[in-house]
């Protein structure tokens, strides 16, 4: 994130409106990951995590990121082959 300011900042880069979604989608991620995190001390066992990564949920969560980032991909790959 500091990344992306600095450079506009000390190295004059040109930031897009795609910069600036970026940023906030970072922000909200990072700010919604703090306040949900479970704040809990107990150690969980190699079983319970494994039971864990099983449930529906995670595995949901899996699938759903690797399509995003998928599409993603797709989205980047097209606008820069058309770019060039």
């Amino acid at each position: 994130m500091f990344n992306t300011i600095f450079s506009v900042i000390f190295l004059k880069e040109n930031y897009t409106a795609g910069d600036v979604v970026a940023l906030m989608i970072i922000c909200a991620g990072a700010t919604l990951f703090m306040m949900l995190a479970k704040n809990t001390s107990s150690k969980i066992t190699r079983d319970e995590l494994s039971e864990m990564f099983y449930q529906p949920t995670s595995i949901s969560f899996f699938i759903v990121s690797f399509i995003f980032a998928k599409i993603t991909w797709t989205i980047n790959y097209r606008i820069q082959y058309k770019m060039k």
